[in-house]
């Protein structure tokens, strides 16, 4: 994540010097678009390692009991990794769309599956992780 970051800052920085120089190369802008992705979806990936995505926490409030607290979070982790698991079928039939048709980019001509390839990485990283978090939360709940 830290590479493709100071890289998309690179070419930010160097899109505004050439474009003060009357010189500006559109190839700048794919290059960009790319590395942003492969930085959101490993970004996205590292957030649910991390277990930082957007969480309510009302059960802590209506659930007393631990067990069903345990319970609760294998049941979230399930729907979860179901859902991923769902995007990446998707996420594998695009990437096949993209690269199995031959396309390029406009101008800098590299094949379109670069582009997908960040989807597909991305939400398999995260299948992975939410992975471990569903059998973290089975270790959990029968640990007591």
């Amino acid at each position: 994540m830290v590479f493709f970051g100071l890289g998309l800052a690179g070419l930010m920085f160097a899109q505004v010097i050439l474009r003060e120089l009357d010189s500006a190369f559109l190839g700048f802008e794919e290059a960009a678009i790319l590395l942003g992705l492969w930085v959101y979806f490993l970004g996205f990936a590292y957030g649910t390692w991390q277990k930082c995505h957007i969480a309510g926490g009302l059960e802590t409030l209506i659930i007393r009991s631990q067990r069903t607290r345990h319970w609760h979070e294998l049941f979230i982790s399930f729907a979860s990794l179901c859902f991923l698991l769902f995007i990446l079928f998707r996420a594998w039939d695009y990437f096949a769309f993209t690269s199995g048709n031959g396309r390029v980019s406009t101008y800098l001509r590299w094949p379109r599956g670069l582009w997908a390839s960040s989807l597909l990485i991305g939400i398999s990283l995260s299948c992975l992780a939410e992975l471990f978090h569903f059998f973290t939360s089975l270790k959990r709940l029968y640990k007591g």
